[in-house]
């Protein structure tokens, strides 16, 4: 049975022209989810419009990995995007929409 499931939800996925990702092990969006679900993402453009609460993976500079945490703020002036982890007692800080490369649509908590 899992294997169809996985095989359904790989097969509309893909027709949706989402893109999955498996998560790391840093805990910051638990309860939500962790490093063993997996996320399946819709690409953000400049024409997107990210929503209070979404869940977005964008580019952090500093370290250049893909981080996935809530936006929790939105300056639509900046165009830029106030996101923290779940679980994670500090904020991430002012994000760039350009920086914002994924935004999740699916999560898969059984693989």
């Amino acid at each position: 049975l899992n294997e169809g499931v996985g095989f359904g939800i790989a097969w509309i996925t893909k027709q949706l022209g989402l893109v999955p990702f498996e998560i790391a092990d840093t805990n910051s969006m638990l309860p939500v989810f962790d490093y063993d679900h997996i996320l399946y993402c819709e690409p953000v453009t400049n024409e997107s419009k990210l929503k209070m609460y979404d869940i977005c993976i964008y580019e952090d500079l500093a370290t250049p990995t893909l981080i996935v945490h809530r936006i929790i703020g939105i300056d639509e002036v900046k165009k830029r995007y106030e996101l923290k982890g779940d679980n994670n007692l500090f904020k991430d800080g002012w994000i760039p929409h350009q920086r914002i490369k994924w935004r999740v649509a699916i999560i898969s908590y059984a693989r």
